[in-house]
């Protein structure tokens, strides 16, 4: 596809708040890149939602922190359907107000993605907030009465991959609809290289994990498996083609709490900065040569071992890693399987 076309991104990651009750050690917010971002006031998303209607964005991801912990969420969430800029909602589910969702979904909020990271003890130890699990499934409970389509986003990781199929059989009695293993992203902390789940546990989850969904009517979809396991595994027939690249600056960027926009929600070195849409315009920020790069950036630019290998136009390649371990857009991913033991070199300096 030749994204030069675009004239601007299809769907924003917009953090419209950087409250959260939890401390999850993957999270984007909590990377050592990240420095704390004061939140917008609620006249400056507004301009920030104008310039996104103007620019013709598609849709808006509210996340964060947690959206549901923002106190105008309802307003904004209007404000987004007026603009005609699609919104769709993604939630710890930890603290919930009823009657914001309520009126949420009067509005015509008809799913909500939740996150939950394993059962029971594992949940609240990966998310550092003790009896959260137990809270969420109860509230996950009420929000499938109310009708809402909810979906579930899993993190894997070697501290909970084990927990995805028994996982997936209790949010199956919640009514949950849909449960999504995200891939676990790595940067910024070398140690947590050392959370990548073994290749063939995780294979092994994911057969066991689609078997049971199927049995329990659950939809269980793979966006791009943890630490890139072999995409022409069998076990993986079911990954969507779609997902093999990564949307950075080609159909896709990120907007800061504070309004500052930078390519993923990963990527926010200040070297990787690309304006503030306070001040800039989107048609500005998706022209800006950081983003440029992105956009012209393919399999054929990367060096190192990713350059060699008969995968890169299948494999959903994180160039954030690259930058954030290999100081270059083009080098290595070190999440990569195939990259174990370069990962293990860079693992064993750990200080």
């Amino acid at each position: 596809m030749d994204f030069s076309k675009f004239s601007a991104p299809i769907i924003v990651d917009w953090e419209i708040t950087s409250q959260c009750t939890y401390r999850c050690f993957f999270c984007q917010t909590g990377l050592a890149n990240q420095k704390q971002r004061p939140d917008c006031s609620f006249s400056e998303k507004i301009t920030i939602l104008k310039k996104l209607a103007q620019a013709q964005v598609f849709s808006v991801f509210l996340s964060g922190g947690d959206p549901l912990l923002y106190d105008e969420i309802v307003d904004l969430y209007k404000a987004c359907c007026d603009f005609r800029v699609h919104p769709t909602l993604s939630t710890n589910g930890f603290v919930v107000d009823f009657k914001k969702l309520e009126q949420l979904q009067k509005l015509g909020l008809d799913a909500i993605q939740l996150s939950l990271q394993g059962c029971g003890h594992t949940h609240d130890t990966v998310v550092d907030c003790k009896g959260s699990y137990s809270v969420v499934l109860n509230n996950i409970s009420q929000m499938s009465k109310m009708g809402l389509n909810v979906k579930i986003a899993f993190v894997g990781t070697k501290d909970n991959i084990e927990d995805l199929p028994p996982l997936i059989e209790e949010v199956a009695k919640t009514g949950v609809s849909v449960v999504r293993l995200l891939r676990f992203i790595p940067c910024y902390d070398k140690t947590l290289l050392s959370r990548i789940p073994d290749e063939m546990l995780v294979q092994k989850i994911i057969e066991q994990a689609s078997i049971k969904a199927e049995k329990l009517g659950v939809s269980f979809l793979c966006s791009a498996c943890p630490g890139h396991c072999d995409v022409t595994n069998e076990t993986l027939s079911f990954v969507h083609p779609s997902t093999h690249f990564c949307p950075a600056g080609k159909t896709r960027f990120s907007i800061s709490s504070d309004g500052a926009v930078f390519p993923c929600v990963i990527l926010k070195d200040e070297d990787m900065y690309a304006g503030s849409l306070l001040t800039d315009s989107v048609e500005e920020i998706w022209s800006n040569e950081t983003m440029a790069k992105f956009r012209n950036l393919t399999p054929n630019d990367y060096t190192g071992m990713c350059s060699k290998c008969d995968n890169k136009w299948l494999c959903y390649s994180c160039r954030g890693l690259a930058w954030s371990y290999m100081g270059s857009l083009y080098e290595d991913d070190l999440s990569c399987y195939y990259l174990e033991s370069k990962r293990n070199m860079v693992l064993s300096n750990v200080e």
